[in-house]
């Protein structure tokens, strides 16, 4: 993932190929060097400043933070299609987020979607073609083990009547080896690519089984962008893992914006 500036001290992750389609928009957010950036509203954490952070990311990348559709993540399958009547969910009350859903589709221009994360694998979806569609996933091993990617993919597909052969997928920093021991409970459900022997535990890559996840799905390897980044492993990230459940929130945030809007 290339890396830019968002201004106030704030340094945005986005993916090389995704980012050279003239009809998307996106940013993984990171944590500041004072260990600020937090975009979650819940928890307990600071809702001000986290308002305040998503109104700067969304700036940053020209995409309004009053338009912002985020779910109520649970760590499952459900997905929900977001339109005009959706905008706004969740942008600045947690009370107000579309109900126990990981997943976002939308085929509407201008409305952004927001997925937190802090290990899980926020994942980017784009169909291209005719009638392009943006998704958001969630997926942490329950999500992968109830099967929210593939549900996604069928979604974007219903949404924008195309083939797996025209979707292209981001697969944001997360979890992963040597920072995510695991019990047999995980590895009887994920892949063998995506796990190794640690002891009596095993280590596992959160990103391998999101990406099997994807090919099995009928996407192209070369359409899926790894980010190769580890969030337990670098202090620029926010790491349930590594620092606790209190810990903040990164946040993937895309929009599809008009042909010819040009750069924010």
């Amino acid at each position: 993932m290339r890396e830019f500036d968002c201004g106030g001290g704030r340094t945005g992750l986005a993916f090389e190929r995704l980012g050279r389609e003239p009809g998307l928009r996106h940013v993984f957010t990171t944590r500041r060097a004072d260990g600020g950036g937090n975009l979650s509203l819940s928890g307990g954490r600071d809702p001000l400043a986290a308002r305040a952070e998503r109104s700067a990311w969304c700036r940053a990348i020209g995409l309004d933070s009053r338009h912002l559709v985020v779910g109520g993540q649970v760590h499952g399958a459900r997905v929900a299609r977001v339109g005009p009547a959706q905008r706004g969910r969740g942008h600045a009350d947690p009370a107000d987020v579309l109900p126990r859903c990981d997943a976002l589709v939308c085929a509407d221009p201008g409305i952004p979607l927001f997925s937190a994360a802090a290990d899980c694998a926020a994942v980017l979806f784009y169909l291209t073609g005719p009638r392009p569609v943006l998704a958001l996933a969630h997926a942490g091993w329950r999500g992968l083990r109830a099967g929210v990617l593939r549900a996604t993919v069928d979604e974007v597909l219903s949404a924008g009547g195309g083939g797996a052969a025209d979707l292209l997928a981001g697969v944001c920093p997360c979890v992963g080896p040597p920072h995510y021991p695991v019990g047999p409970e995980v590895i009887e459900a994920a892949p063998p690519s995506s796990y190794r022997p640690d002891g009596d535990r095993w280590q596992l890559d959160l990103s391998a089984w999101v990406e099997a996840e994807l090919l099995a799905a009928g996407l192209a390897r070369e359409a899926i962008e790894l980010s190769g980044r580890n969030t337990a492993a670098e202090p620029r990230f926010f790491s349930h893992r590594r620092d606790g459940a209190a810990t903040g929130r990164m946040g993937l945030i895309a929009a599809l914006v008009p042909a010819g809007a040009g750069e924010p």
